[in-house]
């Protein structure tokens, strides 16, 4: 019986991690996508679409997420490195009211620096569809909302430059 269920838990991981691989990179699945974003330094509250019209940074990321913190210094370096036409968006997959609320994300935020649109995804929809895994998951989006690179974990500065620099020419 032990074997079954090793077994059918290995066949599970394999099929998860097979969805992620088979992300279509130049899919324009975010399209459409809404980001309902909160008061924050370099945010404000209300909803903002995806795409933007430019080619966006988009960082899912969680406030209990210690790689998420190295990940912040990374974005705020490589945002310092390129055009300023260059969109940053970071959303939060952690479920808003109860116990986790926007006082919560807010003071996170501020706390690591943050200074771009900052929110969370109500209905999963970027989760779902960049086949989030773990976090942090830092997507390249074009300006049609088409994903041209995706990288879970945290990236270096050098990696994330160069691929919005391929996006943008």
């Amino acid at each position: 019986m032990r074997r079954r269920a090793f077994l059918a838990s290995g066949a599970g991981a394999l099929a998860a991690a097979a969805g992620c691989a088979g992300l279509d990179t130049g899919s324009k699945a975010l399209s459409g996508a809404t980001v309902r974003t909160i008061d924050a330094p370099g945010s404000k509250q209300g909803s903002l679409s995806l795409p933007t019209g430019s080619v966006v940074v988009l960082d899912v990321f969680a406030t209990n997420c210690a790689p998420c913190e190295t990940e912040m210094k990374r974005l705020t370096a490589a945002r310092s490195r390129l055009d300023s036409s260059i969109s940053f968006v970071s959303v939060t997959n952690q479920v808003v009211g109860g116990s986790f609320t926007t006082s919560d994300l807010r003071r996170w935020w501020t706390t690591h620096d943050g200074a771009w649109p900052v929110g969370f995804d109500a209905h999963g929809t970027i989760d779902r569809v960049l086949g989030v895994s773990a976090l942090p998951t830092l997507a390249v989006v074009g300006p049609g909302g088409d994903v041209a690179w995706r990288h879970e974990g945290v990236a270096s500065v050098d990696a994330l430059v160069s691929a919005v620099r391929s996006e943008t020419g």
